[in-house]
């Protein structure tokens, strides 16, 4: 299947250091980190987490700058060409040209309160927030709308986003969106 301008995938899926991935079960929860990913469950109906880890799915060969150039692709989100699962809300540097990113997960809040978040990344990015698991909840809460230098947090006022009131023992949905075009990339 094809995006648009020829945009195509193929069909791999291995962690970030090239290994399969593991199943949730095997996976040994880290209690310093805050969020989870999400998983495709074995059988509908089932759900899957792990915590420590964030799934991160790309679409590769996709041309232009914009996120609204991913969203509009027939693939997304539902078919990436590849995916992987990070230790940290972030991607790894110096990959090639003319990509889109989209990191989906959970986030558990250690205590109650107001939380503020901040997205960088080259080229546009944004970062949606659900006020609870449901991701079909989440709304936008911060974006790069240009692009930003990797971990420059107060290139625009855009990237950082309103306190957020989270409870401490749930669980919220978050996900961040990024699209590449050319030069440096990050998110």
């Amino acid at each position: 299947m094809l995006c648009p301008d020829g945009a195509r995938t193929q069909e791999i899926r291995r962690t970030a250091d090239h290994r399969q991935p593991e199943s949730a079960d095997k996976y040994q929860p880290d209690t310093t980190v805050g969020w989870t990913q999400q998983q495709q469950p074995a059988h509908p109906g089932q759900t899957g987490e792990a915590r420590g880890r964030i799934r991160c799915a790309y679409w590769r060969e996709l041309p232009g700058n914009t996120v609204a150039e991913l969203t509009s692709c027939p693939l997304f989100p539902k078919f990436p060409g590849e995916q992987v699962y990070l230790e940290n809300f972030e991607i790894p540097a110096d990959q090639e040209q003319n990509f889109a990113t989209q990191i989906s997960g959970y986030i558990h809040p250690p205590v109650d309160g107001a939380y503020v978040f901040w997205i960088a990344g080259d080229n546009q990015c944004e970062l949606w927030l659900s006020p609870d698991e449901n991701p079909d909840r989440k709304a936008k809460i911060a974006e790069v709308p240009d692009w930003a230098l990797q971990n420059k947090w107060d290139q625009d006022p855009k990237q950082k986003s309103n306190p957020v009131a989270l409870k401490a023992g749930r669980r919220y949905y978050i996900e961040a969106l990024q699209k590449d075009g050319g030069g440096d990339n990050s998110l």
